[in-house]
């Protein structure tokens, strides 16, 4: 007899210790049920096929066509798949036979760049490099320190390095870049114009400080220092500190003649400034003016 050739052997008790197709070794084998078909090594049954054609691998009762590993076991379920250092491992979804219909969705593992990309209607919308920056609609980052991209032709939206957001408006003359950076001093800015080759911004229009201050036009705290300041000055003492070299503040009332601007305390109104076509009261509560 050739040293191939194995003797298939008809197991009367058909179980999963004894199937009832085996060959020289007697526990593993095809055991036969009732409307169900059993692949038994060791005594063990480790793929079965049920009466609705479902198949599991490690799973004793199959809910869908291939489930791999059984509900609550602690057993882990793993589908491996392998390819060559230049090839791609991927998971195709489709309503059809031809063309992209095979893979209208698909999830693919390129082995050539180490990218995680996901297709919908059999395009590339979304790609994990290898540095773990999400692209979405896009197939590469424009900048080095990137971490999510979102591109679409009116636009595009960025989380750089140390989480600057880069907001990108783009129409048919030109394309204009917006900012909000958390800056290593405690500062939340917002500032307009292009940022350098990785994503960081310089400009800062306004920014809130870590201690309350609000900057407009300027980065630094003081009188001497063009801009304006909003600020809490202790005690409760609120302050809007407006200060340049020309023109420092302009109240301007639109309609009719009536009051530009109210001075409270402890919620009642003390004094008033009022503008005509012509002139400008000063009133208070009292006689000072």
């Amino acid at each position: 007899r050739h040293s191939l050739i194995m003797t298939l052997k008809l197991n009367g008790t058909n179980s999963e210790a004894a199937p009832a197709y085996a060959g020289d070794d007697a526990d593993t084998g095809l055991q036969c049920g009732t409307n169900e078909l059993k692949l038994v090594t060791g005594g063990s049954a480790r793929v079965t096929v049920d009466s609705s054609g479902n198949m599991g691998i490690g799973a004793s009762s199959p809910v869908k066509q291939l489930q791999v590993g059984e509900h609550g076991s602690s057993s882990e379920g793993t589908i491996a798949l392998a390819s060559t250092t230049s090839g791609t491992c991927s998971i195709l979804m489709g309503d059809g036979a031809t063309g992209s219909d095979f893979y209208r969705g698909y999830v693919q593992y390129s082995n050539t760049d180490d990218a995680m990309l996901f297709a919908t209607s059999a395009s590339e919308r979304m790609r994990i490099d290898s540095s773990g920056r999400l692209n979405i609609n896009a197939t590469s980052n424009s900048y080095a320190g990137a971490r999510l991209q979102v591109n679409e032709s009116v636009g595009s939206f960025f989380v750089t390095q140390n989480a600057h957001l880069l907001l990108q408006n783009k129409n048919s003359s030109t394309t204009n870049w917006w900012n909000i950076a958390p800056r290593d001093d405690g500062t939340l800015t917002v500032g307009n114009g292009a940022p350098g080759s990785t994503g960081i911004v310089t400009d800062r229009k306004l920014s809130i400080k870590n201690n309350g201050v609000v900057l407009i036009g300027k980065t630094s705290e003081g009188h001497n220092t063009s801009g304006v300041e909003l600020k809490e000055n202790g005690g409760g003492n609120g302050q809007i500190v407006a200060t340049n070299n020309g023109l420092c503040l302009r109240v301007n009332r639109i309609t009719s003649t009536g009051e530009v601007i109210q001075m409270m305390k402890s919620g009642t109104i003390v004094g008033r400034i009022q503008v005509s076509g012509s002139s400008t009261a000063y009133n208070t509560t009292s006689d000072y003016r």
